[in-house]
């Protein structure tokens, strides 16, 4: 059936938590401010956070304009 994204159900507090992790680093916030809105104690949040898309975009750009030059 269809899912309603407003449905709380559908998510989770970690959910909620990496999400929160994410815009903040995309906010341009600190480590610090990252983990005391989302209470973690270290910085293990960072393997969760996701790029923003204009990251992504940037990346693939970068690599479309890359001329490499083959060495062995």
């Amino acid at each position: 059936g269809r899912v309603c994204p407003a449905d709380a159900k559908n998510y989770s507090a970690y959910s909620l938590r990496i999400g929160g992790a994410t815009a903040l680093a995309a906010a341009g916030r600190s480590v610090r401010e990252i983990m005391r809105a989302g209470r973690w104690v270290t910085d293990c949040f960072r393997r969760y956070v996701w790029e923003t898309l204009e990251q992504d975009e940037s990346t693939a750009r970068a690599m479309a304009n890359v001329r490499p030059s083959m060495v062995a």
